[in-house]
């Protein structure tokens, strides 16, 4: 209970809050797998060893009382290429405050969405109250991020878990066949291309993604900007991650694009991996189908039952449906999102052409630690 004379303080984030904030997190989140140390090692990861991180930009805010932080709010740095410029990003991750302090939460949540202090600032996985609060604060949702597409790769073995009966099991995964199958009847199928393109698995990203990732980039409009020193840090650096990376290579080995997936056994029990990010030029097609057949594939070899994406833009979503993918929506857009007065609201416009990936901000970080 809060007295009359408590004061109640609000100051950037620092790194040497890490420790208390990451104990903070194990109290007030209570995350499946997740304790204190762990959690200061996402920090780390996050914060410190973050190579978009500047110093006159915060890291996130805490919520002070005259007994210490008793509420956080971590901001991910990332860069931005919005049009033809490049400005600073964060993505909002682990809002969190003591229960007797609840109601003080929502200054923090001001602090990042009611404020001009970011040129563009990000909100991933949001629950029914952030969301509402961050809408009210002027966040708009991402449109392509309010829908997830679903292939399942056994759907008999899902269903008898799902379900408790063989029998039950067989209908489920024979309607599962049967809606796929007119999915990709209906769907606008794209033309088939005869090139022939290869997928590799990778440990890292080499230099060689660098110049590649930079003309890829000029195909959106706002897009996280990507070299190998981001992508290792996101993707391979990452402390708890079981990330699976490819490559795919045309005829002459020139380099077309990536894909990250990671697998996690989702609470039902049922086997799952998650299509982080398909990067590609935006219209070089044959290299996403070649792409997304290596994560099927993935799939079938390791007894992986269902296979999910959220969109990482509409112009990957013809060849999802065309490949049998059922499009799901959800509860909530996955991604929100908000421009500050330092960005030309006329290169925004265009949603189409953005990229937006399930591997930024938090929306993979936390299934890591659920078992495969």
């Amino acid at each position: 209970m809060i007295t009359m004379e408590e004061k109640i303080r609000i100051r950037p984030l620092t790194l040497a809050d890490i420790d208390t904030v990451a104990i903070l997190k194990k109290d007030v989140m209570r995350i499946p797998g997740m304790d204190a140390a762990n959690g200061k090692a996402l920090y780390k990861w996050m914060l410190e060893s973050n190579p978009c991180r500047k110093d006159n930009y915060p890291i996130g805010f805490v919520l002070e009382s005259d007994t210490g932080i008793e509420g956080a709010v971590a901001l991910m740095p990332a860069l931005c290429n919005i049009g033809a410029q490049h400005y600073y990003a964060c993505f909002e991750v682990d809002l969190m405050v003591s229960e007797r302090l609840r109601f003080h939460g929502l200054k923090l949540v001001a602090r990042v969405w009611h404020s001009d202090i970011f040129p563009i600032a990000f909100s991933t996985t949001p629950n029914e109250t952030s969301f509402n609060i961050e809408k009210r604060l002027g966040a708009q949702a991402v449109p392509f991020s309010s829908s997830k597409y679903v292939l399942w790769i056994d759907p008999i073995k899902v269903g008898i878990k799902k379900y408790g009966s063989k029998t039950a099991g067989i209908i489920f995964g024979v309607l599962c066949a049967c809606f796929s199958a007119a999915v990709r009847i209906f769907s606008m199928m794209p033309k088939l291309s005869s090139e022939k393109i290869s997928v590799e698995k990778i440990d890292r990203f080499d230099p060689g993604f660098d110049t590649f990732c930079e003309k890829a980039s000029l195909d959106y409009s706002v897009i996280i900007t990507r070299n190998s020193r981001y992508l290792n840090w996101r993707y391979v650096d990452f402390p708890y991650g079981r990330r699976t990376i490819v490559k795919a290579l045309d005829g002459g080995g020139n380099l077309r694009g990536y894909m990250v997936l990671q697998d996690e056994k989702a609470r039902s029990g049922i086997r799952v991996s998650n299509i982080l990010e398909v990067f590609t030029r935006r219209a070089d097609r044959p290299a996403m189908r070649a792409l997304i057949n290596a994560a099927i594939d993935h799939a079938k070899k390791n007894q992986i039952e269902r296979l999910e994406h959220i969109p990482v833009g509409y112009h990957v979503e013809s060849i999802l449906s065309a490949m049998g993918f059922i499009k799901r929506r959800l509860p909530l857009p996955s991604c929100l999102y908000k421009m500050g007065s330092a960005v030309s609201a006329k290169d925004t416009i265009d949603m189409s052409s953005w990229f937006i990936s399930a591997g930024e901000g938090d929306t993979s970080l936390y299934s890591a630690f659920l078992p495969v």
